[in-house]
């Protein structure tokens, strides 16, 4: 059937050196994107996406730092964020950079404490350094924003 040829085609594909990454990285970064919106929705937090450019222009590397970097943002955002609060992902993708936005709410009884780095971000912090990416966390009225860039220019 049609799954069948589907994946004798990414068999084929995978085999072929070089015929992939791009689509492998994007479609993975993609693939992360969808399912941490989808498990932020399911768990009460109810995310909107707006993703500016093409996530299959992100390098393999490039992508699967930042597809754990979102998987970990999700998983503070779970773990500090005001329950039943909308959030937002913007992910904004062009030939130099790509620039990532978390912005959620913060519980108001967990406010004091929302200032302190969970380990995961500081894991996330130094495995962005292996591409050249940076994180920036900070904090404005109610809103908690994780934004991430990673440089694409002389990323392969």
């Amino acid at each position: 059937g049609e799954a069948a040829s589907e994946l004798r085609w990414l068999l084929g594909a995978l085999r072929e050196p070089g015929a992939m990454p791009a689509l492998g990285a994007g479609g993975s970064l993609a693939t992360t994107i969808n399912d941490v919106i989808e498990e932020l929705t399911e768990h009460g937090y109810p995310t909107a996406v707006t993703i500016d450019g093409d996530l299959d222009r992100v390098p393999v590397r490039a992508g699967e730092v930042l597809a754990g970097v979102a998987r970990e943002a999700a998983a503070n955002i779970e773990r500090h964020g005001a329950e039943g609060r909308p959030c937002t992902l913007v992910a904004s993708i062009d030939d130099n950079a790509v620039d990532i936005a978390f912005i959620n709410e913060v519980a108001t009884e967990r406010a004091s404490s929302s200032g302190t780095r969970s380990m995961g971000l500081l894991g996330a912090t130094e495995r962005l350094a292996t591409v050249g990416g940076t994180m920036e966390t900070r904090r404005e009225g109610r809103q908690w924003i994780t934004r991430v860039t990673v440089p694409l220019a002389g990323l392969s």
